[in-house]
């Protein structure tokens, strides 16, 4: 479970790796974090999220839908990678309701590239 802040292209972009939590609660528990860094955040900010081998829940889903309505005027660019199957379906439900879209991509320096273009 990390949460941090990679500087791409001489931009930052907050990456939240959920790749090694092992439950819902973990998985919840790195949301807040997210959540909580969001609202000290000045700026608008890029996001990256790693779904590989991650599996949120129910309870994970509905908290992170909320959190979009409520902070995605404070998002400028949201990309995911690790989505497949179950996760792709859940990916466009989520897009459905938030603010701003989340694009997929097949691996890191992809979602990167996109999150730190001018485009």
């Amino acid at each position: 479970m990390e949460l941090k802040v990679i500087t791409h292209n001489r931009k930052q972009v907050l990456f939240v790796d959920y790749t090694q939590c092992k439950s819902q609660e973990e998985m919840i528990a790195l949301l807040e974090r997210a959540v909580h860094y969001y609202k000290k955040s000045p700026t608008s900010l890029r996001i990256l999220s790693d779904f590989t081998d991650a599996y949120g829940g129910m309870e994970y889903m509905s908290k992170l839908k909320n959190y979009g309505k409520e902070l995605g005027d404070k998002t400028e660019k949201a990309a995911v990678i690790g989505i497949d199957g179950l996760k792709e379906i859940l990916l466009k439900g989520y897009n459905m309701v938030s603010r701003k879209q989340t694009i997929p991509f097949r691996n890191k320096i992809q979602a990167l590239n996109y999150l730190t273009s001018e485009s």
